[in-house]
């Protein structure tokens, strides 16, 4: 009997050349690896091919590397996009294996990314992905990695919610005994008491995390802790202190070429320099933070190295300069808007989370209490076949008991009911009522003013004197400016807070209308985000903003030429920015904001004062003016706290 032994060799060439698909495609992926930490474009080449090679055997693994890989590859390289397109790739292939711990990581970086462009909401809902699939995977490992991460996006929405997660973290670390993730949650709780103003708190937990970090081993964590140590040192004041820390861990990121990090040092040390009146200095390394942050395009450290240089060409009386910086800056912060509304959103999100449990835990209660009543309800009947059993007549006399104590109870019910519902009509129509008179208030002030300015308005038309007549139609959209108030608050709904978002756009319109502007060349640009703000803010804010519109449609523009007036108002973090810019005819060089002699300037700083607003003046060709309002605390200081981002 003859043998073949052709099957035989067919299956081994097959399995050496899936060995070799296989060793090939891990050489190329290593070969790729060690290009990317060069910033090699090759590097791309390499995975391409080594998914390929992977792609042919089949090999999970490798396939996932590859794809993983890439999008590391264009994150480094500051393209956002396709950074993103391969991690949801990779994502994909995860899944569709069941490789939970792998779509972890693929979420993660996901949200990495959409983090460092400052679109919080996106990158929150991709960590939460990454959180779920990192507990089905059950790593203890890659869920402390994660919720640090959740808890740097909440950092800038809501501190306090961020220190819940890092609180967590401190639990995790210590139970699995993970000193350098004890060290990080140190690092960012004393972030946490930094943002909230407490620098000495904030120095306490840094020292901790310094205690527990490994110096030799772990140089990256030790200049993210020096880098804000030196912001708390900064904000009191402790200059020297905070210049060392600083020029350390710059040394330590410039050693490994962590531009990031190298641009947060020169963020801060510019901002320290500017404070110890290093004007030169100060402006070279803001200047190199602005060109690093557009390489790898982080919008934050664009922001705050364009703060900074203002501060610097408006010191200078640069208005040139400091008028460019401003117009990059107003497209930066419409960029970042959505950072701002993200606050909102996840608040939002947590309430409704939050309603949605209590509504299915009073769900699971109702129905309990229905199978309850219906046990109740089946054990009194088999009772009662008992009872029939002994005896018809006793049978039935409990029966008619039962019967009699329902009745009661359903009527004591009915009674209760009817009370409450009584007590309940009674405080609602005493609300109603409350309600009716404070509208009727607001509208009969708002009547009120209305009819002052009418008259305002009909008096100027018997006055021929120009500048009387100005003086008199300043006056009127004053008055205007009150009566949009109590316009809103007479609307349904409304108490003690201004939509401000809809005030300042009738109040735009209103002033448009007022200067005779409807078909002229002037655009006015309108970014307002959508807030509440209490009574006593808006009504000075809105005043304010009356008399900066006021001035730039007045001043600001020759009527041979177009122009363009723009309205920007955002939350950030602790505070309400008010922007008013025109690229109008500016002001004569060396004309003073905070010395000028106008009723209505004079007005704008007193009323700044009553809500400790802080004002800047740019101007240049045209005019930059920013008023920031602080809510609930003072105005935040610019110098930006770094994270490790966790992969």
């Amino acid at each position: 009997m003859k043998i073949s032994y052709l099957p035989f060799l067919m299956i081994l060439f097959i399995s050496l050349n899936g060995k070799v698909f296989c060793q090939q495609a891990a050489q190329l992926i290593q070969t790729g690896d060690s290009l990317n930490q060069l910033n090699n474009p090759a590097a791309l080449d390499y995975f391409s091919k080594a998914y390929a090679a992977a792609e042919v055997e089949g090999k999970y693994d490798l396939q996932f590397s590859a794809l993983y890989k890439k999008g590391i590859y264009f994150d480094i390289t500051g393209k956002g996009d396709s950074s993103l397109f391969y991690f949801e790739k990779s994502s994909n292939l995860a899944i569709r294996n069941k490789k939970w711990l792998d779509v972890a990581r693929a979420r993660n970086s996901k949200g990495v990314v959409e983090f460092r462009a400052g679109n919080y909401t996106k990158s929150l809902s991709h960590y939460f992905e990454a959180l779920k699939a990192a507990e089905i995977a059950n790593d203890k490992a890659f869920t402390f990695k994660v919720n640090n991460n959740i808890g740097h996006v909440y950092f800038y929405i809501d501190p306090i919610k961020a220190s819940i997660y890092y609180n967590k973290n401190l639990i995790l670390a210590r139970e699995q005994g993970d000193s350098a993730g004890v060290r990080e949650c140190y690092m960012n709780l004393g972030n946490v008491y930094n943002n909230l103003e407490n620098c000495e708190k904030a120095l306490e937990f840094y020292n901790l995390s310094l205690d527990k970090n490994n110096i030799e081993e772990n140089v990256y964590a030790r200049a993210h802790i020096l880098q804000n140590m030196s912001v708390c040192e900064n904000k009191m004041g402790n200059y020297g202190q905070a210049e060392i820390h600083l020029r350390e861990s710059l040394r330590i990121f410039e050693s490994m070429g962590d531009k990031e990090g190298i641009a947060q040092s020169y963020v801060n040390l510019g901002n320290l320099l500017i404070d110890t009146k290093k004007y030169a200095e100060a402006n070279r390394y803001l200047s190199d933070a602005l060109a690093l942050s557009l390489e790898i395009n982080s919008k934050e450290g664009q922001r705050y190295s364009l703060e900074g240089l203002i501060t610097i060409d408006s010191t200078l009386k640069n208005y040139k300069q400091a008028f460019i910086h401003a117009s990059m800056l107003a497209e930066i912060k419409n960029q970042l808007l959505n950072t701002e509304i993200a606050g909102q959103v996840a608040k939002m999100e947590a309430v409704y989370q939050n309603e949605k449990k209590q509504l299915q835990i009073e769900n699971l209660n109702t129905q309990a209490r229905l199978q309850e009543e219906e046990i109740e309800g089946k054990n009194i009947e088999l009772k009662l076949q008992n009872f029939q059993k002994i005896g018809f007549g006793v049978g039935f006399g409990i029966a008619l008991l039962l019967a009699g104590i329902v009745f009661f109870a359903y009527r004591q019910k009915q009674k209760t009911n009817h009370t409450l519902n009584k007590k309940n009509q009674l405080i609602q129509q005493a609300l109603e009522e409350k309600e009716l008179l404070m509208k009727e208030i607001h509208h009969r002030a708002k009547n009120n003013l209305q009819v002052v300015s009418g008259l305002l308005s009909l008096q100027s038309t018997r006055i021929s004197d120009e500048k009387s007549k100005d003086a008199m139609l300043e006056a009127t959209n004053r008055v205007k400016s009150m009566a949009l108030i109590h316009e809103q608050l007479y609307q349904p709904g409304a108490q003690t807070d201004i939509n401000i978002k809809t005030y300042l756009e009738d109040l735009t319109e209103s002033l448009y209308q007022s200067y005779n502007l409807s078909g002229s060349a002037i655009e006015v640009n309108k970014n307002i985000e959508d807030l509440k703000l209490d009574v006593d803010v808006s009504i000075p804010l809105g005043i304010i903003a009356n008399e900066l519109m006021s001035n730039a449609f007045k001043h600001a523009f020759d009527a041979n030429r177009p122009g363009k007036l723009t309205l920007n108002l955002f939350s950030q973090q602790e505070e309400i920015v008010l922007e008013v810019i025109d690229n109008g005819l500016g002001v004569p060089e060396g004309f003073d904001f905070s010395k000028a002699k106008s009723f209505g300037m004079r007005m704008v700083h007193s009323l700044a004062k009553k809500i400790h607003a802080v004002i800047h003046y740019v101007p240049a060709k045209g005019t930059y003016v920013k008023v920031q309002v602080p809510v609930g605390g003072k105005v935040n200081v610019t110098s930006q706290a770094t994270f490790q981002l966790c992969r």
